[in-house]
């Protein structure tokens, strides 16, 4: 079938192609994939539909290009945030699920917004000539199980346990990593780093384990009794400090006494939040409390968790992901970002 589209690329392709073998012109690799990737999305537009190959549903081609028009993606992705935006109000001013101030105008911008993307959905299946093998992209799909759940929850025939489907409705600002090439890039170049992180990430996890299981054997029973003794350096005394915690355990038993309770209590110091007040000064004041020190293995133990963790190994993921952003160099023209305006 004849298509000015496709002829014109191609006819783009043999000028650029003259030209380079004259050596009138150098043609970047970069180059050659971006022609190869415009005369494949120019070819996809009219090979097939679920009608049949070389056969388009009605206003096929108008429609995708509509849907792909940079003015229907951008005024697509302003509504996706106001969508976001609208679920973040709501829920400060208007939180009890159970007794809604405003059920009216909650209800009608869920409908509205459910709506339109109800009609962004169908504009992407029928410019693709239906659910056809081109079609089923990661994003599209992810697009099809968003709008699914809005149009139950608008008929509201979602009971019991499915009705927490709902919360899916927060995830709808995700569809604008699919509208938004820049933010796209961001997110398949994540993806595809995975597979080199999740090396780094089992070896934090054998790191973390190690010192787990050695915090069950060192420190499981540190406070039993409910009491631990520190050493006042100024007045030579000898202090008695509860280790009851605020849940009713001791000390050691709360943060130490599994090990599943020592991982948490790991990741809590890798965060840094209050580890050092909560985590480890009881520790350091109570075990080393004859005299001031002469059993380093509590510092020893957090001076090399820190620096091993925090310093070493969480700068490797980050150069890790940052090698696998650059070794990216741009190719993002991925099944996941196929619907990615050009």
């Amino acid at each position: 079938m004849f298509n000015p589209k496709l002829d014109c690329c191609v006819k783009i392709s043999d000028a650029m192609l003259d030209e380079f073998l004259s050596g009138r012109k150098v043609l970047k690799v970069a180059e050659f994939l971006d022609i190869v990737t415009q005369v494949t999305h120019d070819t996809r537009k009219i090979e097939s539909s679920v009608l049949g190959a070389g056969k388009q549903l009605p206003f096929q081609e108008a429609v995708r290009d509509f849907y792909k028009h940079p003015v229907t993606v951008r005024t697509v992705a302003l509504i996706i945030m106001a969508n976001f935006v609208i679920n973040i109000v709501e829920k400060e001013i208007d939180p009890d699920a159970n007794d809604l101030q405003y059920p009216g105008f909650w209800y009608g911008a869920d409908t509205f917004f459910n709506i339109i993307f109800i009609f962004e959905l169908w504009a992407n299946v029928w410019g693709y000539g239906g659910p056809v093998k081109e079609w089923i992209t990661g994003w599209n799909i992810f697009d099809t199980m968003i709008v699914a759940v809005g149009v139950a929850t608008m008929a509201n025939v979602l009971g019991p346990p499915f009705d927490k489907l709902k919360l899916m409705r927060a995830f709808r600002v995700f569809r604008l990593f699919k509208r938004v090439k820049e933010l796209n890039q961001i997110i398949v170049s994540i993806l595809k780093s995975i597979p080199a992180v999740s090396y780094a990430f089992v070896v934090m996890f054998i790191f973390f384990a190690i010192y787990a299981i050695l915090a069950v054997e060192l420190f499981r029973g540190f406070g039993a009794g409910g009491y631990y003794e520190t050493y006042d350096d100024v007045s030579d005394d000898t202090l008695v400090i509860s280790s009851l915690t605020k849940r009713g355990y001791i000390y050691g038993m709360e943060y130490y006494g599994t090990f599943s309770r020592a991982m948490y209590t790991l990741f809590q110091v890798q965060s840094g939040e209050s580890w050092s007040e909560a985590v480890a000064r009881p520790l350091i004041f109570g075990l080393t409390s004859t005299g001031g020190g002469e059993n380093p293995i509590v510092l020893t133990y957090f001076y090399s968790f820190r620096i091993l963790m925090k310093v070493v190994m969480l700068n490797v993921v980050v150069a890790v992901l940052l090698d696998s952003f650059g070794e990216g160099d741009g190719e993002d023209e991925d099944d996941m970002v196929d619907d990615v305006d050009d």
